[in-house]
């Protein structure tokens, strides 16, 4: 793996200017169950990690009748799996969030990155 710059922004405005900044050297982390090991592999060679994991905005998860489920892309899945109100109103991406990998990888990986790494063998896009 080549040596890379990591950054943790606080906030959404942070992480687009790192990310307006980096172009495409720049590449957003959310669990890292996929990236790092494609970056391992020398599949993804990103000169900026940008970590998203901290940005409260990116950890909502939170359904209004009104408005209807907001669910932040650093979610963790074992956070959907747990989640009463995913269980009652949500039962297919609480199942799909079950039938992700390990405890280990359930506590890391979330929705949005599963969905920004674009494998066809992802768990929850179909949900």
């Amino acid at each position: 793996m080549q040596a890379f710059t990591y950054e943790a922004p606080r906030s959404l405005d942070q992480a687009l200017s790192l990310f307006a900044n980096t172009g495409d050297k720049g590449r957003a982390l959310i669990g890292g169950t996929d990236l790092l090991i494609q970056m391992r592999a020398g599949v993804r060679q990103p000169e900026v990690v940008v970590d998203l994991k901290s940005i409260p905005e990116l950890q909502i998860l939170a359904f209004d009748p009104q408005t209807g489920l907001r669910l932040g892309a650093a979610v963790p899945s074992c956070r959907i799996m747990e989640d009463k109100m995913m269980q009652d109103k949500y039962p297919g991406l609480t199942e799909a969030a079950g039938l992700i990998g390990s405890v280990q990888i359930k506590n890391r990986c979330s929705v949005g990155g599963n969905l920004c790494n674009g494998s066809p063998a992802a768990d929850t896009p179909p949900a």
